[in-house]
């Protein structure tokens, strides 16, 4: 790995901090024999490792670590320190009022802005890379989230303050264009790095209850949030 001078080295190479797709096959005398598997991973902060984590429905993700750990069993999941706490998708009565949480699950203050690359963060539904819908935090009054501090975001403020309203001192802005669509889609919060590209700090593919995704038998999502709340 990035060592001509190992013998078991045939071409040395590395791997991108701003993401890429990694391939493993099998093969014989030059000649692949059928095994493969492939694995995608976005950009990460320096000196954290990316690690499988089997989830309760058969399936895994490829989820950042609290820790590097080479040759031995993987580290727990890193979580936060800001996660996407609540989404409402299919709010009853009032389309527009539709929103997405966020919440500070640390013990220490989060600014959702990098003062080094003057980027704020960036929240996206659909694919991250050519999203449906997208929302630059703001940047000349970045937001800080303090421990245990939520932020909404929603579609249309004026429906949501008259369908829901948050409590004093949480704030809420407006994403305006694009929906949460009501059969499923992925939500993502994300930081720049120093390169151009967006780190994953959380990201949730959300259903409707009735998209049983690869391998699965059945959708573990609770079909009464589709239109019920």
């Amino acid at each position: 790995f990035g060592n001509p001078s190992d013998p078991g080295c045939r071409v040395p190479f590395a791997l991108s901090r701003n993401g890429e797709t990694t391939c493993l096959h099998s093969g014989s005398a030059g000649i692949l024999t059928g095994y493969s598997q492939h694995e995608h991973f976005g950009a990460t902060d320096a000196g954290v490792s990316i690690g499988r984590c089997n989830k309760s429905d058969g399936s895994y993700d490829f989820v950042e670590l609290t820790a590097p750990t080479p040759g031995t069993a993987n580290a727990a999941p890193k979580v936060g320190a800001v996660v996407i706490s609540e989404i409402m998708y299919n709010p009853p009565s009032v389309p527009d009022s539709e929103y997405v949480e966020l919440l500070n699950v640390s013990d220490v203050n989060v600014t959702l802005y990098d003062p080094t690359v003057r980027m704020p963060w960036r929240f996206t539904v659909g694919d991250p890379n050519d999203p449906t819908t997208e929302l630059l935090l703001p940047s000349e009054a970045p937001i800080t989230l303090s421990p245990g501090q939520r932020l909404v975001l929603t579609r249309n403020m004026e429906a949501f303050n008259w369908k829901s309203r948050a409590p004093d001192g949480v704030p809420v802005l407006a994403w305006g264009a694009g929906w949460l669509p009501n059969d499923g889609d992925t939500v993502q919060i994300s930081k720049p790095n120093d390169n151009g590209h967006w780190i994953c700090v959380d990201r949730v593919v959300y259903s409707d209850g009735s998209h049983p995704a690869f391998g699965q038998a059945a959708d573990p999502w609770p079909a009464a949030a589709d239109g019920s709340g």
